[in-house]
């Protein structure tokens, strides 16, 4: 006898909180005893569908684009999604009741938070000789990515310097040219 099959959703778990505007990865597991006809996800936002995609084959990887934060509806702020998985079988012979598998869960929308920086070295009021190199480390951290950090050096006499970082950890060696004391 064709059993039903078995869907799951490895990622986003049920509640996670997810920052607007992001791509989110949605990781589904199908498994049926004989074969998975189709996988179907769809998300809704405020009572809108924003994403229907369909799967015939493995691996069910979707991407749904997160909706901005909704500061005003703060009810808006959760997208649905759905998943329906049916069998061989049921695709065939129209026999959904038996041979399809369902899985739901919401996400919450949260508002995207500006990037934070610090300079760990050198410490503020550290001394460096001249014609040496300074390095500076700076730790910087954002709610989804940062691109890249850049250091704005003023004040040197040979002209203010930028650098820019693009990779953690965020590190600049600065030259003090002679003659800067």
């Amino acid at each position: 006898m064709d059993e039903k099959p078995v869907v799951d959703v490895l990622k986003p778990v049920d509640g996670d909180r997810i920052v607007e505007g992001v791509p989110l990865t949605v990781i589904v597991n199908a498994f049926d005893d004989v074969a998975i006809d189709s996988l179907r996800l769809t998300a809704t936002h405020a009572g809108v569908e924003i994403t229907n995609l369909l799967r015939r084959q493995p691996p069910y990887t979707f991407q749904v684009t997160v909706p901005e934060f909704n500061a005003s509806v703060v009810g808006n702020n959760h997208v649905t999604l759905h998943v329906e998985a049916i069998d061989s079988y049921g695709a065939a012979f129209g026999d959904l009741d038996k041979h399809r598998a369902e899985e739901t869960l919401t996400i919450e929308i949260i508002e995207d938070q500006a990037p934070t920086v610090a300079i760990g070295l050198p410490v503020d009021g550290a001394e460096i000789v001249e014609g040496e190199y300074l390095l500076v480390q700076v730790n910087a951290v954002d709610d989804v990515g940062l691109d890249r950090v850049v250091l704005q050096v003023n004040g040197l006499i040979t002209g203010d310097r930028s650098f820019t970082d693009t990779s953690f950890p965020y590190e600049f060696l600065v030259e003090v040219p002679y003659g800067q004391a």
